[in-house]
């Protein structure tokens, strides 16, 4: 369920939309909206430039195995150092019923099981360029 559109500033926008329909986690990526200097650095995976980014998600799949996955996007904000940089909070929830599942790697699949999905709260940030594409994630 997306909620509804955040504050006006055009980067809080571009964020909710890359965090709903761009992504690659929550649903397919778009590359185009990637930066071509993009990197992503998560806790446990990372950086990851374009390329591995783009092949990180192929494999994972998430939406796939989570079809009805949503971010639930929360508390956007613009960092007041960074003119570029908008930040925000999502609490995932879901559940497991989709094909082919969630992807190890080497074509294996954990197979779906109908588990509910309620995630907790997370901070994220994006990074935009010049162009409003990703930069840093």
């Amino acid at each position: 369920l997306e909620t509804a559109a955040p504050a006006d500033h055009p980067l809080i926008q571009a964020a909710h939309k890359f965090a709903y329909q761009q992504s690659g986690f929550y649903s397919p990526y778009d590359k185009s909206m990637l930066s071509e200097d993009f990197v992503f650095r998560g806790p446990y995976i990372g950086p990851l430039n374009k390329q591995d980014y783009c092949a990180t998600m192929d494999t994972f799949g998430i939406y796939k195995a989570i079809p009805d996955i949503s971010p639930n996007c929360f508390g956007y904000s613009m960092d007041p150092q960074d003119p570029n940089r908008v930040w925000f909070m999502v609490r995932n929830t879901g559940t497991f019923t989709g094909e082919p599942g969630l992807g190890l790697g080497n074509g294996i699949h954990y197979p779906p099981n109908g588990a509910s999905l309620q995630g907790a709260p997370e901070t994220f940030s994006i990074i935009f360029d010049e162009e409003q594409k990703v930069k840093h994630l």
